[in-house]
C-alpha cells in the first residue's frame, strides 16, 4: 500500500514499515495469535510520547479513559470507546525511549 520497505521489529511479532526521510507517520505491524472465525482484524493508533503518564492524564481530563498500563505503553479509550495506546517511543525518531 505504501511502498515503504518492511523491516524487522524489536520483537518477533512486530514488523515496521520504514518511512521516507522527513515523514512523521510511522507504521508498526503486530502479528496476532490465533483468532476465531468470527473475529474481525482490527488496528489502532499508537501515539509516541516522552511522558506517557502526563499525556494519559491530559487525555483523561479531555474525556479519555485509561484502560490499562504496562511498562512501555498505556492503553486508552477515547470518549466514544475507540482504543489507542500511548507508547514510550521518541516522537521524532520512533525509537524506544
Amino acid at each position: 500500500m505504501t511502498g515503504w520497505p518492511l523491516r524487522s521489529g524489536s520483537l518477533p511479532e512486530f514488523a515496521r514499515l520504514a518511512p521516507p526521510a522527513g515523514t512523521s507517520a510511522r507504521l508498526l505491524l503486530q502479528r496476532r495469535g490465533e483468532a476465531g472465525p468470527a473475529e474481525q482484524v482490527t488496528g489502532h493508533i499508537d501515539v509516541a510520547c516522552e511522558d506517557r503518564a502526563a499525556l494519559a492524564a491530559a487525555h483523561a481530563a479531555l474525556g479519555g479513559t485509561i484502560l490499562s498500563a504496562f511498562p512501555g505503553w498505556i492503553v486508552m479509550a477515547d470518549p466514544v470507546g475507540r482504543v489507542y495506546c500511548l507508547t514510550g517511543r521518541d516522537p521524532a525518531a520512533g525509537t524506544l525511549s
